[in-house]
């Protein structure tokens, strides 16, 4: 399972350069606009959704099918695929972390509590978001998937947009925070019903 965790860090290799300037620019985007976790509460998200990208580089060299060929069962490969994903999701986390402390002593009138906040709510999407990814990858591919991966993205913005503009008493902080950590086990939650899908599915698919 090692090997193909490695091989799932070495394609994403090609983005590296990327995501180092997209995590500088809202690094800080976030420091001059005193919201540094909403900006970099966005690389949390991008770093979830490059988990359609692992199943394309698959797809197109017919990986699966030569993974299948060693000693390992298609439960491992589906569980790589996850402990990539949520890897990638737990380091942004972190330096997004550090970015909110670092903010917080240079700039001692930063709001840190609601950074922290966001954080969380960053954290809770990008999980739900794999959770729903991973299932439809593996059910009908990365390229049909994409559909679900824009909807996925767009519907919980359109959801708070309508929610704002009809009249509803925007929540106290104590909510939110309470919101924030049941959403938190909710999303992580979804992840685990997700994993026992994809590997149904994976189980089942003739490749």
């Amino acid at each position: 399972m090692k090997g193909l965790i490695l091989k799932d860090f070495y394609n994403l290799s090609n983005y590296k350069k990327v995501l180092l300037f997209l995590i500088l620019f809202y690094g800080v985007l976030g420091f001059a606009t005193d919201s540094i976790a909403s900006m970099l509460g966005v690389i949390i998200v991008l770093s979830a959704a490059l988990t359609p990208t692992l199943f394309s580089y698959d797809e197109f060299s017919k990986w699966d099918c030569y993974a299948l060929s060693m000693p390992l069962t298609r439960r491992d490969v589906v569980l790589a695929r996850y402990i990539v994903s949520a890897t990638l999701v737990a380091a942004s986390t972190i330096l997004t972390g550090v970015m909110i402390v670092i903010a917080g002593i240079i700039k001692p009138d930063t709001n840190t509590g609601e950074a922290w906040l966001s954080l969380k709510l960053m954290l809770a999407f990008a999980l739900f978001f794999i959770s729903i990814m991973m299932p439809v990858c593996y059910k009908i591919g990365p390229e049909k998937g994409r559909l679900y991966m824009m909807a996925s993205i767009f519907l919980p913005i359109i959801g708070t947009f309508i929610f704002k503009h009809m009249g509803f008493s925007a929540p106290t902080e104590q909510q939110l925070l309470r919101g924030s950590n049941a959403l938190l086990l909710l999303a992580v939650l979804f992840v685990v019903i997700s994993y026992i899908i994809s590997c149904r599915i994976f189980e089942k698919k003739e490749l």
